[in-house]
This record gives structure tokens, sequence and C-alpha cells, in this order.
């Protein structure tokens, strides 16, 4: 098995492609580079507005969310460029992971801004406290240097959030 792995790599790197699979790559190519683009622009926008749950997410799902919609765009390049110059790419099978790995993505994406919201409420209620302390002039000091170095921010009463200490 792996002596027929190493043969097809093999021919697959000697391959000399023809001028119409050149033609026919770059096409695509340059379609997917669109697509790519308008992918980057939406993930720039995802991460300007999330930048505030970002350091309440789940560094473990992040990382996870990223490598799914990474396999997926894999899967999408291989099934809408590769795959005119390699026939041996099945291409339904590639489109079907692409989706998978969207969905998947979409859940892991739903979960972490839950969890982000909800760690970032429950350190607003923690930092609502630390701050009543310190208006109560109970150890301002220990207080106020520990409300600094949780980066918490002044709570107020007029908030959507209903925060009671």
């Amino acid at each position: 098995m792996l002596r027929n792995f190493f043969r097809y790599l093999d021919a697959e790197i000697n391959k000399i492609p023809t001028n119409q699979e050149i033609n026919a790559l770059e096409k695509r190519k340059a379609y997917f580079s669109a697509f790519f683009y308008s992918y980057v622009i939406l993930s720039f926008g995802m991460a300007f507005f999330a930048q505030p749950l970002l350091k309440y997410a789940d560094p473990v799902l992040l990382m996870l969310d990223g490598f799914i919609i990474s396999f997926g765009l894999v899967c999408i390049y291989r099934a809408g460029v590769t795959s005119v110059v390699n026939s041996e790419i099945n291409k339904k099978a590639m489109f079907f992971c692409f989706f998978v790995c969207i969905i998947f993505a979409i859940i892991v994406t739903t979960i972490l801004f839950k969890d982000g919201i909800q760690n970032s409420i429950e350190h607003d209620k923690y930092c609502a406290n630390l701050q009543h302390l310190i208006q109560r002039n109970i150890d301002p000091e220990k207080n106020s240097t520990i409300f600094n170095n949780l980066y918490c921010r002044l709570q107020y009463n007029n908030t959507l959030l209903k925060i009671s200490p």
C-alpha cells in the first residue's frame, strides 16, 4: 500500500500538464481567489466585531474552529481547482467535506460566542463586586490592584445587562 502511494506521488510530481489543463487551472484559480478574498474580508469583519469576546473564548475551541475552517477551505480548493488537473479527486466527496466542515464551524462558532458572552457576564459581575468594595473603602489598595490586573472596566447601573453585586 505504501509503495502504491509513493508511485502515485511520483507520477503526480513527474506529470507535465497540457496547455488546456493549465488554462483551466488558471481560470478556476482566479475564481477561487475571488471567493477566498471575500472569505478573508468576512473573517476580518467577524474578528473585529468579536474582539471584545475573544479574551473570554475557549482557546481550544477557537483553535479547533480554525482547523475546521482551514480543512473546509482545502476541500473546496481541491474540488474546485485541483480536480481539473487530477481526475482522481472525487468532487462530490470534497464538496460534501466542505459543507460538513462549514456546518461544524458554524456550530463551534455559535458555542464560542455563547460561552464568550457568558464568561464576559461572569467577569463583569466579579468586577462589579470589586468596584463596590473599592467604593465602600474596603481594602481599596488590594481590590483596586485586582480590579486593574483583571482588566475590569467600570460597571454602571444603566447597562443592558442587569448586574447586581
